[in-house]
């Protein structure tokens, strides 16, 4: 098959466009795979900042391990990091930038339960993930999904309602009276 020069040029062009596809590139090792993007809400500064120095440094040390690691399911990890001050209005509102905007794909954040409480209703209605990474009183769990915490007994109730089913004999057994 012989073929001309625009000819040759068009299946050329074709080729190269089709190898530039991001899943071909991504496949062959070429270009990097899209980041896990994590949100981190605390408070740098405000009368607060005291309890959220440390984890904010955990967090980035954490990410730097994970991604000189290989990253997380061959993925690097991206930490955005937002200051609350501790100040509520902007809870709510790096929740919701985080979610709308940054596209992350779980927040961890709040140092009190306020600071919590500011937050849960922009990431439900976004449909995000929130760590509360604060021992906390407990007692607090949106569904669908699972209220992961350091409280023992948070994080217990919460997976023996998950493995009995909701209502069950064994679970009235192992927590009377409370509804998982």
């Amino acid at each position: 098959m012989k073929l001309n020069r625009r000819q040759f040029f068009t299946a050329a062009s074709g080729a190269v466009a089709f190898a530039s596809l991001p899943h071909v590139l991504r496949r062959s090792g070429i270009a990097a795979e899209e980041p896990i993007r994590v949100g981190n809400i605390l408070d740098k500064s405000g009368i607060l900042n005291i309890y959220s120095l440390k984890q904010i440094s955990a967090a980035a040390m954490a990410v730097d391990e994970i991604n000189a690691a290989g990253g997380l399911l061959g993925r690097p990890v991206e930490l955005l990091f937002y200051d609350s001050q501790s100040d509520g209005q902007f809870n709510t509102k790096y929740a919701t930038q985080a979610l709308l905007k940054d596209k992350v794909h779980v927040i961890h954040g709040g140092i009190t339960s306020s600071s919590r409480e500011v937050m849960r209703p922009a990431v439900r209605k976004f449909k995000g993930l929130l760590f509360y990474n604060s021992l906390y009183e407990g007692g607090v769990c949106d569904r669908p999904p699972p209220r992961l915490d350091r409280h023992g007994a948070g994080t217990a109730i919460g997976a023996v309602g998950r493995l009995c089913g909701q209502g069950s004999r064994r679970q009235e057994r192992l927590y009377p009276g409370r509804r998982l």
